[in-house]
């Protein structure tokens, strides 16, 4: 009984050092510069879809695009009508990401818009 005591004791203090060793060796993460702003307005609205697709969890602002309507899956010009939608800001890997998801040139194309005074990319479905 002895023996299975101190086997346990251990066996709990290599588990210990194994962890603390293994997260010494892990490098945090580096914090990339989000230069790259994009209109979403449909599954990208949502925190968890971009969290899984593009690894992200960057701030996002409300925003309405004016002389725009949603059709199916894709927005269109259309005077006086809006689309409601976020701004999201993501690095250059994760706006890669985000192009990979899209499924650039394929399926989307990623052009500028102006929303007020500032430009922004937006997926626009390929006709």
């Amino acid at each position: 009984m002895q023996t299975l005591i101190v086997n346990r004791k251990y066996l709990l203090l290599f588990s210990l050092l194994s962890l603390l060793l293994f997260s010494l060796m892990i490098k945090p993460p580096q914090i990339e510069p989000t230069d790259n702003s994009i209109f979403v307005y449909g599954t990208l609205k949502y925190s968890i879809v971009r969290n899984v697709v593009c690894l992200c969890f960057s701030k996002t602002s409300k925003v309405t695009l004016e002389n725009f309507r949603k059709e199916g899956l894709n927005i269109v010009p259309s005077t006086g009508d809006r689309v409601e939608g976020k701004i999201i800001y993501v690095s250059d890997r994760e706006l890669h990401r985000l192009d990979r998801y899209e499924n650039i040139p394929i399926n989307y194309r990623r052009e500028k818009i102006s929303i007020g005074d500032d430009e922004h990319f937006v997926y626009l479905l390929n006709q």
